[in-house]
């Protein structure tokens, strides 16, 4: 064979990572091929354009200068508000006049962000704040400039992200506390989430800070003696100008005057969030042990912004925060104390000013919570406005969760059921009304008009209480408590239920966070459920725990699967039918994608990696078939590609071998004692077997041939005696049966023996070492049962048995386990068009202790199978045209 080198590229094409992209749901790699071709183009023209536009004469090359001026965080408050509708729009907002947002996408070029803020000053533009690590800046504008217009040209800026009006936000809570009812019933609400349960289990660490983003909080209220509170402060200077930053940093970074302005719902939201309940006042919030940062939001003339927001939350990451709890919600038109609720077209224009920070979130591994609002409309089913790309809501589904009020009845929650007055609203009277919001026309409240309360749609995924909640009265310092209602106020249990989940998995990503709260919550017995249903702690943190099961759309096969030593796994898989196409993905313990990376396209489309494992100096290596040449769907000749990446993902080298006019087919890898590692596999009708070192040069490579027939491996194993024992078939020309086979070999590669049995047309597609130094091969007996033979170190055999499934049945990978026994797992057709993954555990001896089969409609199938560290099981294979990984207990359970 000829070692051939690929030239090394400098550094991997970030937009096949998925680290700096889009986030990494389940499909891998989310693309969007004909928007993506289109974003390139439009971008090179767009910068080019505005290039040439800005030098007047030509294009200028001088040097972008950087816009982002070190890493500090600050902005312009604003002293005015304004009604702003937007040319050709229907609605109106409320907004800081004169003022706009402008968030930068990752792989903006410094060219193309200078571009953009040149022809802003052409405008007549000044940059008044920034908030560097979202990449947005802030910009004043001259009174009487035409911000539809502005704001029309940016968003048409491949480089832009999103551009904005400074819109004003509000807290999402019940406009006056209300008194009705006592305190001790307000205290409902703490076994209706399970909260006492899941405290059994954990009541939080100091190790997961969460954010209350709100007002300050008024520390001497009697429920946060002895908390550890770190405060976000704002630091106001003369012209207006405010830096936010961290209480410890040291009070000479402030050229003005630092502030913290405690308010009561900043310090209501903070109570239930992680109040301490061991601290003998009334009252505990969820939880307890975990440490508070606490921003202060409150912008200039009393009134908070998308800006604000935005440093805010920038803030809270910087600080360590691994849940953000914010509690606001977007303005009505007319503005937030206005009495007119905010619409829909309101509530998506706040979540697209919110963008940029959930980039930041993504990029963090941070969960953002937020209120669904208490506007009462039922149709929110979208993150951003309609005319967004669908990728940019991604950054949404994966790390933010909108969370709707309940009542006692576990029914949505109606404004009037509390509000005094009329005739069908009488003071602390609760209306029979169970599905109906009645209105209560009471003028006697002015600042809002009655309507039905909690938002609800396809993104408020989850909601908690939100009725008649007992809350800190922050005018007292005796740990008094009073009466209130809001989405504001189920939000915060939320996130502290987010934070529990984080204090016991530490290694979670959010969206893994996300996602067991999801699947936990309890289906509503009231009238109307809000998303998944009402949160439930307790099963929270016991669902975490629980096995899963996860399909990944965009790649339609997995074909091996290796846990690696930080509990998480690394996969080998492809794109395309039955895995055409290549990648290797590095995953957390949950099945959450850390990063993906494309190996080879292929000329045709039809390469595919065939497997990935963790090498013993912590990087990661894949094998793939590489197609050089071929007719489009048809094939070609492959050649062997072996990449290696380091822990982060970036590559370190690629290499190809293979021998003109002859095509090499990968089959397995194994890394040996001397760290070096061995790939076998066929090469036209002839067994191969090669050894590289660590940085991919060839050792050695040796091809075994069969007189009048042809052979295949499947697998190979390191014998310790330094030889190497390879798993195949052996197909005979004359008669065309094929025949399991089993060849040992020298430490150099060198044939010593060949063993062949089973019945005609049978199939070895593994062979597995056990803790003892015999081997398993694993197959199909060539009669529709699986097959499972124990050789010892010499190859002799020790046993064999059949295990007799469905119509049809195989094994494809094989694995000892720690108590002596084996795990299999393949395929079990049921008809000719549905099969299971089959899963199988053996005793030392052969016997059958039990099996498990997993799959849907269609095609299921178990590639790759290994005991995990939990002692549990991870199957890798197909589901139904999806790759999919199955995590499993000790006795083959799934959640």
């Amino acid at each position: 064979m000829e070692l051939h080198l690929f030239k090394k590229r400098e550094k991997e094409d970030i937009s096949a990572s998925g680290r700096f992209g889009a986030p990494q749901l389940e499909p891998i790699q989310k693309q969007f091929p004909e928007k993506k071709n289109t974003h390139w183009l439009r971008r090179s023209l767009a910068s080019l354009a505005t290039a040439c536009f800005l030098s007047m004469s030509g294009c200028s090359s001088e040097k972008a200068p950087e816009l982002f001026s070190g890493d500090s965080i600050y902005l312009k408050e604003a002293s005015n508000f304004i009604t702003f509708k937007r040319d050709g729009s229907s609605t109106s907002s409320h907004i800081a006049e004169n003022q706009l947002l402008l968030s930068f996408r990752e792989d903006a070029s410094k060219d193309e962000r200078a571009n953009i803020h040149d022809w802003l000053l052409q405008q007549g533009a000044s940059k008044v704040g920034q908030v560097p690590g979202m990449l947005l800046l802030q910009y004043e504008l001259q009174p009487g400039a035409n911000l539809s217009q502005i704001l029309s040209y940016l968003e048409n800026q491949p480089a832009v992200l999103a551009a904005t009006p400074n819109s004003v936000i509000y807290p999402a809570r019940d406009p006056d506390s209300n008194y009705v009812g006592t305190v001790e019933d307000g205290f409902w609400w703490i076994d209706r989430i399970r909260l006492r349960e899941a405290w059994d289990v954990t009541t939080g660490s100091s190790d997961v800070p969460v954010a209350v983003i709100d007002s300050g909080i008024f520390t001497d209220s009697g429920h946060f003696d002895g908390k550890k509170i770190i405060k976000g402060l704002k630091c106001r200077l003369n012209d207006g100008t405010v830096y936010f930053m961290s209480e410890d940093q040291p009070p000479d970074d402030c050229p003005g005057i630092r502030s913290y302005r405690p308010g009561a719902h900043g310090t209501q939201v903070a109570s239930i969030l992680a109040s301490r309940g061991d601290d003998g006042t009334a009252g505990a919030g969820v939880a307890w042990k975990n440490p508070l940062i606490s921003i202060d939001l409150v912008g200039g003339a009393e009134d908070s912004t998308y800006a604000d927001a935005n440093a805010a939350i920038e803030l809270a990451i910087k600080m360590g925060a691994k849940v953000v709890n914010l509690s606001y919600a977007a303005c009505s038109k007319e503005g937030c104390k206005s009495g007119v609720p905010p619409t829909l077209e309101d509530t998506t224009s706040f979540r697209l000013g919110l963008l940029s920070a959930m980039v930041e979130a993504y990029k963090n591994n941070v969960l953002i919570v937020l209120p669904a609002g208490n506007s009462g409309f039922k149709n929110d089913d979208q993150w951003l406005p309609s005319d967004r790309h669908p990728s940019d809501s991604d950054y949404f589904a994966s790390n933010a969760l909108i969370v709707g009020g309940t009542d006692d009845w576990n029914d949505p929650i109606c404004w009037q059921d509390w509000v005094k007055g009329g005739s069908i609203c009488e003071l602390g009277i609760r209306l029979p009304y169970r599905c109906e919001c009645h209105l209560c026309n009471d003028h006697s409240w002015p600042t809002y008009p009655s309507y039905p309360y909690t938002v609800e749609g396809k993104v408020v995924e989850l909601s908690a209480p939100g009725y008649r909640l007992a809350l800190v009265d922050s005018e007292k310092q005796d740990g008094s408590l009073l009466i209130n209602s809001g989405t504001s106020f189920a939000a915060p249990m939320v996130a502290g239920a987010a934070a529990l989940v984080f204090s016991k998995h530490a290694d979670y990503s959010a969206s893994d966070i996300k996602q067991a709260l999801l699947d936990s919550a309890k289906t509503s017995t009231g009238c109307r459920q809000i998303g998944h249903g009402i949160i439930d702690v307790a099963a929270a943190l016991d669902i975490a725990d629980l096995p899963w099961n996860k399909k990944y759309n965009s790649s339609p096969a997995f074909h091996s699967v290796r846990q690696t030593r930080d509990t998480g796994f690394v996969v080998a898989g492809g794109f395309g039918f039955y895995g055409y196409g290549s990648n290797i993905a590095k995953l957390n313990s949950h099945g959450s994608v850390v990063w993906s990376r494309t190996i080879s396209s292929g000329t045709n489309g039809r390469d595919w990696t065939i497997a990935a494992l963790e090498t013993r100096d912590g990087a990661y290596l894949a094998v793939a078939n590489h197609e050089e040449s071929g007719t489009p769907n048809v094939g070609g000749r492959y050649d062997i590609l072996a990449k290696k990446f380091d822990y982060n993902g970036d590559m370190l080298w690629e290499q190809t071998f293979g021998m003109q006019d002859v095509s090499e087919m990968v089959s397995s890898i194994q890394e040996v004692s001397d760290g070096n590692t061995v790939i076998s596999g066929t090469s036209d009708g002839e067994i191969f077997l090669i050894k590289i070192d660590s940085a991919g040069t060839l050792s050695w490579e040796r091809k075994i041939i069969f007189d009048g027939g042809s052979a295949g491996a499947s697998s190979v194993q390191e014998l310790d005696s330094g030889g190497y024992l390879i798993g195949g078939v052996n197909t005979q020309n004359d008669t065309m049966v094929s025949y399991n086979t089993i060849i040992k070999t020298d430490e150099t590669g060198n044939p010593l023996s060949t063993t062949t049995f089973g019945e005609s047309d049978t199939g070895a597609f593994n062979i597995s070492k056990m803790a003892d130094g015999e081997f398993v091969v694993s197959g199909s007996n060539g009669a529709g049962a699986g097959l499972v033979v124990r050789f010892d170190s010499t190859g002799t055999e020790v046993w064999s048995t059949n295990i007799v499934g469905d119509i049809r049945n195989s094994f494809m990978s094989s694995s000892s386990t720690r108590d002596g026994g084996i795990i299999l797992t393949g395929t079990a057709w049921s008809s000719g068009t549905e099969s299971d993954v089959w899963l199988v555990k053996l005793s030392a001896s052969g016997d059958k202790i039990w099996e498990k089969k997993f799959g849907d409609a269609g095609v299921n199938i178990g590639y790759s199978v290994q005991e995990t560290f939990d002692g549990g099981f991870i199957i890798a294979g197909v589901a139904d045209d999806s790759a999919g990984l199955i995590k499993t207990d000790k006795d083959g359970a799934t959640k």
